[in-house]
Formats: C-alpha cells, structure tokens, sequence
C-alpha cells in the first residue's frame, strides 16, 4: 500500500486497520451475492479485484461499487456476470418506482422540480459509472444544436467501442438510460446467450450493451427510421459479424406498413412513409436460430399486433422477452398469452422482463 496517498484528515485509521475493513467489507460483498443472486459461493467464482485503493470512508451499494464522494472503489465484473439480481415481482414495482410515479403524479413529468431532479440522477449515474469528464461531454453533446450534422464519438466503460451521439437528439438520455444505468440489463438469462433479437434498436445502444457484455452473442437489430438506423451501422459497425443490423420493423405480417415520427417515437400507424416489415418466425428460419435466448421489443405499441397473431408458434423457441409495453390494453393482452405459454414477468421502471418457466427451459 502507498502510505503516501493517505490522507490524515479523512482517514486517521491505520493501514492494517483499513486492510481488515477491506476484507470485512469483501466479505458481506460476497454474501450478498450469494444470498441475493441465489448461488453457490463456486458459481459466484472469486471475490472481486479492487483497485485505486484508498484508506478514506467507504461504502457499498447493490451494484458493486464502493464509493463516497469520490470514486475510491471499483470492483470488477466477475466472471460469470450475466447472474444478477431479479427486478421486483410482478406487478410490484419496488420502491423507488413507487417513489417516482408518485412524485411525477404530484409534479408532472415537464415541472421544473422533477426535471431537475431527473438530471441530477443522470448526473449521479454517469459521475459514478464514467466520471465527471463523460458527463460534462455528454451535457455538451445533448445540448448543442440539432443542426450540428455530424455525431460526436465518446467511448463509455461498459461499451467495448465508443458510440456515437448526434448532438441535440434523444441520444445522450437514450445512452444514459439504456447503457450508464442499464436499464434493460436489471435482468439477464440464467447462462449467457448465444442469439437476441433487437426490435427497435435505435441507434443500437442497447445492441452495442449486449454485445459488450456478452462475447459469444450475436443479435439480429431491426431499425426502420432512416437517420436511426444510419447511427445503428456506425456504432455496430466495429462489432462485424457478431451484429446484423435490418432497415426493417418488426411486426405481425410479412411486406409493407406506414410508419410515422422520429427519434425515440417513431411507430408503425396507419399514416406515414412506407418501411418493409419482419416477423419473429421469418428471423428465425433465415437465420437458422433454434433457441432464441432474447427478445428486445420497443416498438412503440406494434408489440400488441404481434401477440395477437399466434405467437404461440414460437414463443416456444425463446428463452426471455424484454419489452417496453405502451399502454394497459396491450399489457393486458401480452401477460395473458406469456401466462398461458409458460412465461413469468417481471417489471422494472417501464420494462417488462418475462422469462420462460423451469419446466419450458428444461425441454
């Protein structure tokens, strides 16, 4: 340890004082791992590695980070990351979405005092997750002109390439949600994946997520908006094989839809350009995928045309959806046809995580 590092007025303690907190706090690291992840400690490997080791305050909190005002701690990813914890039960949202729907409910979603505190949780995330250089790169990015054509590079930690953002677009709050606070990976399959299907890919931030954190999977992104996918082949482009990117919707039926709207909001409706349509049984036979380990969709409401059109034909096939549901109606619908094929969901913020029963994943 470099004793010249420390610092008296915050850290009076001794070194080997600060050693055995270390090992005390590695320890209930490990338990809860054990407790929360629900394995064995010969699943969850060996504790994990630290660095920029300094004897001042610390704590931990439920995503491995050991922090105070600085980023004192990090610990490394283990070997077998996909085991996570589980979002909240279904229909039972946890607390702090309680908490947030309440307060939005009080506030408004477009009051002052909420967007305020929205950006300061972004700015938390992102402080924690890349510092303070990423967030004063990505505030500049979100708030130049959107007539600033050319999109700005910015590598991310938990990408395994930089991305690119167009300046004054959903961008940078996508990014942010999707990739800093990991918004689609609050779960995961229980063994690494091997195929995924992303419908709605954006500009392929959650595609770029994934392939990240798994090197063996390859994902299929469907992305019908013109500027979107453009963005999706540029950021997918350094993962070359393993990232299939289709200028196409996902949908109930084969050939031509109206689609409408930009950026984050473009859907399929009855209005609008033309955009060539896919659906799940044609990616599968194409690409010849027997197992079909994730399904993304967020495809702003299309999702209901797809669950009325048989999907018990392959829903058998998959192992777990990840949808973004917009509105009651289709909820209602989609949990009724996932509950009749053997599928348990979850919720976490917007996202549904719906996995395939023991029973299904033993066949």
């Amino acid at each position: 340890m470099d004793t010249d590092r420390i610092d008296e007025d915050r850290a009076p303690h001794t070194a080997a004082l600060e050693v055995r907190r270390l090992d005390e706090l590695q320890r209930r690291v490990e338990q809860w791992r054990r407790t929360r992840l629900r394995c064995t400690p010969e699943q969850t490997g060996a504790a994990p590695r630290v660095d920029n080791f300094r004897p001042l305050r610390y704590r931990a909190d439920a995503c491995g980070v050991v922090a105070t005002r600085h980023r004192l701690f990090r610990f490394l990813p283990p070997t077998n990351s996909h085991l996570l914890p589980a979002p909240p039960e279904s229909g039972k949202p946890s607390k702090m979405d309680n908490i947030r729907r309440a307060v939005r409910g009080i506030l408004g979603p477009n009051s002052r005092i909420y967007r305020s505190g929205a950006r300061a949780l972004d700015f938390f995330s992102v402080f924690v997750s890349d510092g303070f250089r990423t967030w004063r790169t990505l505030r500049e990015i979100e708030q130049s002109s959107p007539r600033e054509l050319t999109p700005r590079t910015i590598p991310l930690r938990k990408l395994k390439f930089p991305i690119g953002l167009r300046p004054g677009t959903d961008d940078v709050g996508t990014v942010i949600n999707n990739v800093i606070r990991e918004e689609y990976g609050a779960a995961a399959p229980v063994t690494p994946p091997r195929w995924m299907i992303d419908a709605g890919a954006y500009i392929g931030d959650t595609s770029a997520y994934f392939l990240s954190r798994y090197p063996d999977l390859k994902i299929v992104a469907l992305e019908p908006n013109p500027p979107s996918y453009e963005m999706a082949r540029l950021n997918l482009l350094p993962y070359r094989e393993r990232a299939i990117l289709l200028q196409k919707g996902l949908y109930s039926t084969e050939g031509v839809a109206s689609f409408s709207g930009g950026g984050t909001a473009a859907a399929i409706g009855s209005t609008g350009g033309e955009i060539h349509c896919t659906t799940v049984p044609s990616l599968l036979a194409e690409y010849e995928i027997e197992r079909l380990d994730i399904l993304k969709m967020d495809i702003e409401g299309a999702e209901e045309a797809i669950f009325s059109a048989k999907p018990e034909t392959w829903l058998g096939r998959v192992g777990m959806l990840i949808i973004e549901i917009h509105g009651p109606r289709p909820l209602s619908l989609i949990s009724r046809v996932l509950a009749d094929n053997g599928f348990a969901m979850k919720q976490y913020r917007s996202i549904w995580f719906c996995e395939a029963g023991i029973e299904r994943r033993a066949r």
